[in-house]
C-alpha cells in the first residue's frame, strides 16, 4: 500500500508539472503572438524615407495654393476700376465680393505655411483694415505686398515654421492611427504607435540643438539638462516611455486602456509644443 500510495503521488505531481508546463508554453505562445502583432503593426507605420516623402507632398500642396492664389489676385485686379464721390473725388476700387474672397483663402494659407505668430500673418492683418480715404485697391496692393513677400520666403526656404508643420502634421497622423487601434482594442500596439512618435520627436529636438542621437532615456535628460523643457516634462516623458517598453514587452497588465488614451494625448500635446517653439 505504501508503495501504491507513493505511486500515485507521483503521478498526480507529473500531472501538475506538466499542466504548469502546458501552461507556461500557452502563456509563451501568446505574448510571442502578442510580440509578432505589434511587430506587423509597426512595420505599417512610415519609414523615415516615407516621412520625407509625405512631408514633401505637404510643402508641394502648399506651393501649389501659393500659385493658385497668386493668380487668382491677378483676376481681383483686374476687376479694377474708378468711382467718384463728391466727398471724396475719384478713387480706385476693386470687386469687394472677390477681393473678400481672396482674402480670406490667403489668411488661411499664411496662418497655415507661416504660422499665426509670424510677421507675415500679423501684417498681413493689419494691411487688411479698410481706409477711410481711399478706395479697396489701396488696401489690395497693401495686402499683395505681404502675400507676395511670404511666398518668396516660403519658395526660399526661408520659413522655420514649414518645417515644424510638416513633421506636426505626419505624427498627428501616426497618433490617429495609435487611437484608432486603441479604439479597436489594440492598447499595446497604440502604447508602441505612440511611444514611437515620442522617440522620433526627441530626436528631432535632439538634432536641433546639435546634441547626439541615443536610448531615449539619455536623450531626454540631455534635452532637460539645456533646457528645453523642464524636469516636469522629463519625468513624464520616462513615465510615458515606460508603458510603451512594457507594451512592447507585452506585458499588458502593467498598463490600462485608460493609460494609452491618455499616453497618446499627452504625446501630441509635447509635439505640439515642440514643434511650435
Amino acid at each position: 500500500m505504501p508503495g501504491r500510495a507513493r505511486l500515485v503521488g507521483i503521478n498526480k505531481a507529473s500531472l501538475a508539472l506538466g499542466q504548469t508546463s502546458h501552461r507556461r508554453c500557452t502563456s509563451l505562445q501568446r505574448d510571442a503572438k502578442k510580440r509578432r502583432a505589434i511587430t506587423y503593426i509597426i512595420t505599417l507605420l512610415p519609414s523615415a524615407a516615407s516621412r520625407k516623402l509625405r512631408g514633401s507632398q505637404v510643402i508641394k500642396l502648399l506651393q501649389k495654393r501659393f500659385d493658385e492664389l497668386a493668380t487668382q489676385l491677378k483676376g481681383v485686379e483686374a476687376t479694377r476700376h474708378t468711382k467718384h464721390s463728391e466727398s471724396w473725388g475719384s478713387y480706385e476700387q476693386v470687386d469687394s465680393e472677390l477681393f473678400l474672397n481672396w482674402c480670406v483663402k490667403a489668411r488661411s494659407l499664411l496662418s497655415r505655411a507661416c504660422g499665426e505668430e509670424s510677421q507675415h500673418f500679423s501684417q498681413f492683418e493689419k494691411c487688411e483694415e479698410p481706409s477711410m480715404y481711399s478706395g479697396n485697391y489701396e488696401q489690395l496692393k497693401r495686402v499683395k505686398a505681404v502675400f507676395l513677400a511670404a511666398k518668396e520666403d516660403f519658395e526660399g526656404g526661408y520659413l522655420t515654421s514649414v518645417r515644424s508643420l510638416v513633421q506636426a502634421e505626419v505624427f498627428d497622423s501616426e497618433l490617429e492611427q495609435a487611437t484608432e487601434l486603441l479604439a479597436a482594442g489594440y492598447r499595446s500596439a497604440a502604447a508602441v504607435v505612440a511611444g514611437i512618435v515620442l522617440e522620433t520627436t526627441l530626436r528631432d529636438l535632439c538634432d536641433a540643438k546639435g546634441i547626439p542621437r541615443g536610448k531615449l532615456d539619455k536623450m531626454n535628460a540631455e534635452l532637460a539638462k539645456i533646457g528645453v523643457y523642464n524636469k516636469l516634462v522629463q519625468k513624464r516623458i520616462t513615465a510615458l516611455a515606460d508603458i510603451r517598453n512594457s507594451a512592447a514587452h507585452g506585458n499588458v497588465d502593467e498598463f490600462s486602456s485608460d493609460d494609452v488614451e491618455s499616453m497618446i494625448a499627452e504625446v501630441k500635446r509635447f509635439v505640439s509644443n515642440s514643434f511650435s517653439s
